[in-house]
Parts: C-alpha cells; structure tokens; sequence
C-alpha cells in the first residue's frame, strides 16, 4: 500500500505513514464506511416495509437512516429513507381518516334507532 499523502510504499498494515508521519487510511476504516452505507440502506428498506403498519417505527428507522446515508454520502440509502418516511406518512394520514369515519359511522349507527 502507499501512503496517500507523500506516495512513499509502506506496509499494509501500518497506521501512520514512517516516511512522513501522517495517518494512513486502514482498511478497517473503509470496512466501517461500507457498515454504514449499508445500515442506511437496511433501515431504509424496514422504514418502506413498516410504513403502512406501524407508521412511528417507520418514522424512527427512516430518520436513523437518513442519519446514516448523510454521513455516509450515499444518494441511494437517502432516497429509500425518504421514501419511508414519505410513505409513512401518507399512512398515518390515511389511518387517522379511516379511524375518524369508523368512529362517526359507530356513533352514527348508535344514535340512529
């Protein structure tokens, strides 16, 4: 491997660079930054999945997600995290509705005889 700062050859398993002092990006850091592109990209996956189901889990994954894609700058985990939290919230929107007409038509139905 080579140090990226002054280009000098150096062992692959060196931490800072011999020749110029400098630290060297190890491989366990750039296993770390593929962990969380891909945490971003699975909460953005469970945010789409439990949306309709349980629209504050879906809100609580897309948001730790979004979190993760932006320090990660990865496009692909922020647009499914985004899509999760939209539709999450389209289907809490859609819940609401559907308890307040279940809700008037019971009462309705109630006071009618």
């Amino acid at each position: 491997m080579f140090c990226t700062y002054c280009g000098v050859e150096i062992n692959d398993e060196a931490v800072v660079c011999p020749h110029c002092g400098c630290p060297v990006k190890s491989n366990f850091s750039l296993q770390q930054n593929k962990k969380t592109e891909n945490n971003g990209e699975t909460l953005g996956i469970v945010a789409i999945v439990t949306a309709l189901f349980c629209p504050i889990a879906s809100w609580i994954c897309g948001a730790i997600g979004l979190d993760f894609a932006k320090k990660a700058d990865n496009k692909h985990a922020k647009t499914l995290n985004i899509i999760g939290l939209s539709v999450a919230s389209g289907g809490f929107v859609i819940e609401v509705i559907v308890c307040i007409v279940f809700f008037i038509v019971v009462f309705l139905g109630m006071y009618s005889t």
